[in-house]
C-alpha cells in the first residue's frame, strides 16, 4: 500500500493557561498572609500600585455580637520570646570556671536540640574539642545545673531525674519518697503510662498514698524543658471572614486584611498619558497591564471565595446556629455543581481560609465532611457522628463505660449504620480513651 500525507483540519477544544489565568489560580490558593505578601511585592516592584490609606473601621461596621472581632495585636505580633541558647550562655557568662572549660560548655550547647536534649556523644564531644571525657562530663554535668533545669539531658529518663532531684531539693516533702521516684522513672515508666497502679505497688512495696505522691510529682515535671525556647515560628490563625447572625440568617463579613484593596498610583497614572519616550510608553503599558491583571484576580478572589462561603452558610445553617449535632455532610463538588465551577477551584477557594462563626474558628474546609448512612431518610456527616459519640461518653457510667461496639450498637438503635472501627477512629481522633483506660481512671488507678 502507497502511503501518501494529507492535509487534514481537526477542531478540538483546549484550555490556555494565560499569565492572567496562572495569576488568579495562583492568588486563589493563596492564604491571607501569602497574598498580602505576594501584594507587598507587587506594589514595590510597580510604580502604577499603592496601599490605600489605612481607614479606621466605623464601629457600625463590625459585627453586633462580637463574634467578628479581629485580633490587630496578632497582626503586629511579632517573636520577642529569648532562645534558649541565649539563655544559656548568659548563664555560662555568670560561672567562675576555666576558659577551656568554658569553650566545652558552649559547644554542648550549641549541639543541644530545641528541645533540650544532648544529642552529641560524649566521646564525639571530646575528640572534637581535643580535651579528655572526664573533661567533656564535668562540663555537661556544669550545663545541667543550669535553668531550666533537666537541660542537657541525653534520654528522657535522665531529664526527668534531674528535675525530680531538683524539685526534692527545694521543696521535700513527707509525702514523696524521692528514692521510690527515681526508681520509678528508671524501670516504671512505662506501667506508669498504661495505669497499672496494682504493678507499681507490688513492684516497690510502697503504700498507695507514697504511690500516689510519687506519681504525682513524676507528672509535674517537663519533659521538654527547652520547649518553652523553641524558635520554632508561631502561626497565628486570623479569620479571613465572619459568619455572623443576623435576624433570622447568617451573614458573611469579609476581613480587610484577608482581601486588601489595592488601588493605581494616582500620579504615575497621569505621568503616564504624559509625552514620553517610547521606552517610557513601554514600560508603563507593561505596568499597566500587570497592574490591571492583579486587580482583576485580587477581585476574582474576592468573589469565588465569599460564594463559596455563602453556599456553605446556605447549607449548614443548622450547624450555626444549634453546633455540631446539626452539621450536614458536604462534599466539594455539591458546591461546585451550585455554583458551576470546577471542583478545583473550590478547593483553592477554601483551603488555607478561615471563618469566625458562632461555633469557633473554623477552616472552611473543616466544612467539607463525609457521610455516614442513616435509616431516616438523610445521611448525617462525621462531625455529627463524633459529637454523638462525646455526648454519650460524657453521660456514662464511669464504672461501666461505653465499650465501642455498645457505641456503635446505639447508633444502630438510631438508625445510623457505623462500625466498631470508625468508632475508634473517630474516638481516637477526638483524643477520647478507651473504655478500659476510662474505666480504670474512674476507680482510682494511675
Amino acid at each position: 500500500m502507497q502511503q501518501a500525507y494529507d492535509l487534514i483540519q481537526h477542531q478540538t477544544q483546549r484550555l490556555v493557561m494565560t499569565q492572567t489565568l496562572q495569576q488568579a489560580i495562583q492568588l486563589l490558593q493563596m492564604s491571607s498572609l501569602e497574598m498580602r505578601e505576594y501584594i507587598q511585592e507587587a506594589v514595590l516592584e510597580n510604580p502604577l500600585l499603592e496601599w490605600p490609606m489605612e481607614k479606621k473601621r466605623p464601629a457600625s461596621s463590625q459585627p453586633s455580637n462580637g463574634v467578628g472581632r479581629i485580633q490587630d495585636a496578632a497582626l503586629q505580633a511579632v517573636n520577642n520570646g529569648v532562645h534558649l541558647y541565649s539563655v544559656l550562655h548568659e548563664q555560662l557568662r555568670m560561672v567562675k570556671i576555666s576558659p577551656p572549660l568554658v569553650s566545652v560548655v558552649a559547644y554542648i550547647i550549641e549541639s543541644l536540640n530545641d528541645r533540650g536534649y544532648l544529642t552529641a556523644s560524649i566521646d564525639e564531644i571530646a575528640k572534637i574539642q581535643k580535651v579528655t571525657v572526664e573533661q567533656v562530663e564535668e562540663a555537661l554535668t556544669i550545663l545541667q545545673s543550669f535553668e531550666p533545669t533537666g537541660v542537657g539531658a541525653r534520654s528522657l529518663k535522665e531529664c526527668l531525674h534531674l528535675q525530680a532531684k531538683a524539685k526534692y531539693s527545694g521543696e521535700p516533702s513527707s509525702a514523696v519518697h524521692l528514692p521510690l521516684v527515681l526508681a520509678i522513672i528508671e524501670e516504671g515508666l512505662e506501667w506508669l503510662a498504661a495505669g497499672k497502679t496494682q504493678q507499681l505497688l507490688a513492684k516497690w512495696q510502697c503504700s498507695r498514698p507514697e504511690l500516689e505522691a510519687a506519681v504525682a510529682l513524676i507528672r509535674s515535671l517537663n519533659p521538654y524543658p527547652g520547649a518553652a525556647f523553641s524558635s520554632e515560628i508561631i502561626n497565628y490563625i486570623l479569620p479571613d471572614l465572619a459568619i455572623v447572625p443576623d435576624d433570622r440568617q447568617f451573614v458573611i463579613v469579609l476581613y480587610d486584611h484577608a482581601f486588601p484593596m489595592v488601588k493605581f498610583n494616582e500620579y504615575y497614572r497621569q505621568l503616564a498619558k504624559a509625552d514620553l519616550s517610547a521606552d517610557d510608553k513601554d514600560f508603563f503599558t507593561k505596568k499597566t497591564s500587570q497592574a490591571l491583571n492583579l486587580l482583576r484576580s485580587m477581585e476574582a478572589r474576592r468573589r469565588t471565595v465569599y460564594r463559596v462561603a455563602e453556599a456553605i452558610v446556605n447549607i449548614q445553617q443548622d450547624f450555626f446556629a444549634l453546633g455540631d449535632k446539626y452539621m450536614k455532610p458536604l462534599t466539594m463538588k455539591r458546591i461546585a455543581d451550585e455554583l458551576q465551577l470546577h471542583e478545583s477551584t473550590v478547593s483553592r477557594a477554601v483551603s488555607g481560609k478561615y471563618a469566625e462563626t458562632p461555633q469557633g474558628i473554623m477552616e472552611l474546609k473543616s466544612f467539607f465532611t463525609s457521610s455516614l448512612p442513616s435509616a431516616l431518610g438523610e445521611n448525617v456527616s462525621a462531625t455529627s457522628v463524633q459529637f454523638m459519640i462525646k455526648s454519650w461518653i460524657a453521660k456514662e457510667n464511669p464504672q461501666a463505660p461505653l465499650t465501642d461496639q455498645e457505641l456503635a450498637t446505639l447508633f444502630l438503635q438510631n438508625g445510623i449504620h457505623v462500625s466498631r472501627r470508625t468508632i475508634a477512629k473517630y474516638r481516637d481522633e477526638m483524643r477520647i480513651s478507651s473504655s478500659a483506660a476510662r474505666k480504670r481512671k474512674s476507680l482510682g488507678g494511675i
